[in-house]
């Protein structure tokens, strides 16, 4: 199978693909997407060469359709972190902070895993200096409750000191459920 994912606005064959969209060869078969899914569907477009024009479905996620979502997720960040790159070439490497964090965001509670008395935490892993994944993360057992990964930030050394101190203020006031 062959994927390309789109870098700007084109049209192709009539469809309108934007950037970041994937276009894919499946044997003879021409095929679009966004990369909106839902509940384990995908939105893929196929292109009706009698007809000269695109028909939309959705089609269940196998294999070859998650190499495409994870090329499109691969462009993504690829991107996100360029954005990131560029913030950061106006600081001086020494401000850059290095080394991974993790910070409490909401102190857990009686019933931190099941009974709405989560605990919630906020992760900054370093891809190089200053440029990090973030994500956070919660201490609820049967739903990730709006947590996961967030994207790519910028951390300098004292964004990291003031995130500490947000922490601290977090731990000295306690859990408040």
């Amino acid at each position: 199978m062959k994927i390309k994912i789109f870098h700007k606005n084109e049209q192709y064959l009539g469809f309108n693909f934007q950037e970041g969209f994937a276009y894919f060869f499946e044997d003879t078969n021409i095929n679009a997407t966004s990369g909106w899914n839902i509940n384990g569907f995908l939105m893929v477009y196929k292109y009706n060469k009698e007809n000269n024009n695109w028909f939309g479905d959705w089609e269940l996620i196998n294999d070859n359709l998650q190499l495409v979502l994870d090329k499109i997720k691969e462009y993504e960040e690829n991107k996100e972190i360029k954005e990131v790159r560029e913030y950061i070439k106006n600081y001086h490497p020494d401000e850059l902070a290095q080394g991974d964090f993790e910070f409490t965001d909401v102190i857990s509670g009686r019933h931190s895993d099941n009974g709405g008395d989560y605990g919630f935490y906020s992760h900054y892993k370093m891809i190089e200096p200053g440029i990090y994944r973030y994500s956070t993360s919660t201490t609820c057992d049967f739903d990730d409750c709006g947590t996961g990964f967030e994207g790519y930030v910028a951390l300098t050394w004292k964004n990291v000191e003031k995130l500490k101190k947000h922490e601290q203020k977090v731990c000295e006031k306690g859990c408040q459920y």
